[in-house]
């Protein structure tokens, strides 16, 4: 996993809007089946966005990913949340 100083604005804008929700509520500790609720999405979507979400952020695991988070990359304000 690369350095959590390697990620920034940059790292984020690759996700899309959505990639981005499904991110956020990840991060948050916010259970699969409630993330897909209030979205309006299945669960199987929801796998989908958040395989790319850990591709593209080159993390492994909800942890990974809340680290991360955590360490300042939450300031995506065209990624809202529903």
């Amino acid at each position: 996993m690369p350095s959590l100083f390697d990620y920034d604005e940059r790292t984020m804008s690759r996700l899309t809007a959505r990639e981005g929700q499904v991110a956020i509520l990840l991060a948050d500790g916010v259970d699969t089946a409630e993330i897909a609720r209030r979205m309006g999405i299945s669960r199987k979507t929801l796998a989908c966005h958040r395989l790319h979400v850990y591709q593209k952020l080159e993390v492994g695991s909800r942890k990974e990913l809340a680290v991360l988070m955590a360490a300042g990359m939450r300031s995506c304000p065209e990624k809202t949340i529903p």
